[in-house]
C-alpha cells in the first residue's frame, strides 16, 4: 500500500469493522506510517470521549432553567443528525457543545516563508468546519444553517501559541467557539496549541447560541500568550479585525466571513 487511507478506513479500523483482509493490510501499514499512527491515535481519543460524560459546572443547571423560563416560546428545534456523536456539557450563555467524531484528512498546510523563520503566521494554520454526516469545511463566503455545529482544527508546526474563535453576528453578537463559553460566571483562556504537524482536532464542536440571520463573521486569534474571554468582549460591539490587532499587536488574526441563514418552516 503506498497511498494513506482515508479517515473512513482507518476510523473502521479503530472501531474493528474491517474485514480481517483489509484490516491486516491498514495495520501493516499503520506500524511503518508516523501520520497515519498519529491519525489512529486521535481517532481511538476522539472514539474514548464519545463515552465519556462531562457534568454540568456547579449551578449551571439552576441558571439554565432559569434562563428557558425567561425566553419566549419558540418550536423545537430539529434532532441533530443520527451519526455517531453525543451530546454533553448543558446549553447556558453561549453554546451547546457536541463531540466531533471525525475529520476529513488534510496535507495542504505548509508552514509560510523561509526556513529558520519562527512566527505564528508562519507556523499555524486553522480550519474552520461545518458538521453534518460528516464535518464539511467551511470557505469565505459560504452559508451555513442557525444550528450548525462548528468544529476546528488546527496545524502548528511551531512549538506554542494559543487559539480563539469567535464570531460576530448580524446584530453585532459576540458568538464563541474556542475556548468554548458555556457559563457566563467563568472567564476561559484561549486554546493552547501544541506542535501538530499534522491536523489536530478540537474534541467538541459549538452550536452557536440563537444567530442573528445575515452576514456572520468568524475570527481567529492567535497569540503567542493566552488571553480570556472578557478581553474580548471588553472590545465592545464595534470589534472587528482592526481593533483586535490593535490591542493585541503581536496576534495573528484571521477572518472568515459566512452568512447565517434560518431555515424556513
Amino acid at each position: 500500500m503506498t497511498s494513506c487511507p482515508e479517515d473512513d478506513a482507518l476510523i473502521a479500523l479503530v472501531d474493528e469493522q474491517l474485514p480481517e483482509g483489509d484490516a491486516a493490510a491498514r495495520r501493516e501499514h499503520v506500524a511503518r506510517c508516523t501520520s497515519c499512527q498519529k491519525r489512529v491515535g486521535s481517532f481511538r481519543s476522539l472514539a474514548r470521549a464519545l463515552g465519556e460524560r462531562v457534568p454540568p459546572s456547579p449551578g449551571a443547571l439552576d441558571r439554565l432553567a432559569a434562563r428557558l423560563e425567561s425566553l419566549p416560546a419558540r418550536p423545537p428545534r430539529r434532532a441533530l443528525p443520527p451519526v455517531a456523536w453525543a451530546v454533553v456539557g448543558a446549553v447556558t450563555a453561549a453554546a451547546m457543545w457536541v463531540v466531533v467524531p471525525r475529520l476529513a484528512h488534510r496535507d495542504d498546510f505548509e508552514a509560510r516563508g523561509t526556513a529558520g523563520e519562527r512566527s505564528l503566521s508562519r507556523d499555524v494554520g486553522v480550519s474552520l468546519y461545518g458538521q453534518r454526516a460528516t464535518l464539511i469545511p467551511l470557505l469565505d463566503g459560504d452559508t451555513a444553517p442557525a444550528d450548525t455545529p462548528f468544529a476546528v482544527s488546527y496545524r502548528n508546526l511551531g512549538s506554542s501559541g494559543f487559539l480563539m474563535v469567535f464570531a460576530k453576528d448580524a446584530r453585532s453578537d459576540v458568538h464563541w467557539i474556542a475556548p468554548a463559553y458555556l457559563d457566563a460566571s467563568t472567564d476561559p483562556p484561549s486554546v493552547p496549541l501544541a506542535h501538530h504537524d499534522t491536523d489536530a482536532l478540537l474534541s467538541r464542536a459549538t452550536i452557536l447560541d440563537g444567530p442573528a440571520d445575515g452576514p456572520l463573521t468568524v475570527f481567529v486569534v492567535i497569540t503567542p500568550r493566552p488571553h480570556r474571554v472578557t478581553e474580548v468582549e471588553g472590545l465592545g460591539k464595534k470589534l472587528d479585525a482592526a481593533l483586535l490587532r490593535a490591542a493585541w499587536p503581536d496576534a495573528e488574526v484571521r477572518e472568515l466571513h459566512l452568512t447565517i441563514e434560518r431555515k424556513r418552516p
